[in-house]
């Protein structure tokens, strides 16, 4: 499924957004938002409610996602974790990570980054 309209991340804007459902033993892509721009690429994973292990398995997606998908070989990677509840350990996880945390509040998406961001 693709999206074409404008989203923000930060500071970064991102013109497309696609939902990847890709299963494959091991690397399984499901639930995952990948959003890009032309030169950066943003890998989303979306829960409903958000775990410390979830983190786990956007690390993974982080290291093997140009490894699957070479077209983004040259982009800037980043990583974020979209939660409607994150537990705070979770949270400070994530921010310790360098991921971005988006968490809704009513009809107000959140976005929160740590001091330094993951960059792939």
């Amino acid at each position: 499924v693709r999206f074409d309209h404008l989203s923000i991340l930060n500071k970064i804007s991102f013109s497309q957004s696609i939902i990847l459902e890709l299963n494959l033993p091991k690397l399984i892509y499901a639930h995952s938002l990948i959003m890009t721009n032309g030169d950066v690429v943003g890998i989303v994973e979306v829960k409903y409610k958000a775990h410390e292990n979830d983190l786990d398995r956007l690390d993974r997606k982080m290291q093997n996602f140009k490894k699957l998908f070479p077209i983004y070989q040259n982009y800037k990677q980043y990583g974020a974790i979209a939660s409607f509840h994150i537990n705070d350990d979770a949270k400070e996880a994530a921010l310790s990570r360098g991921y971005f945390v988006l968490q809704r509040s009513g009809d107000v998406v959140h976005t929160e980054s740590g001091s330094h961001l993951t960059v792939l």
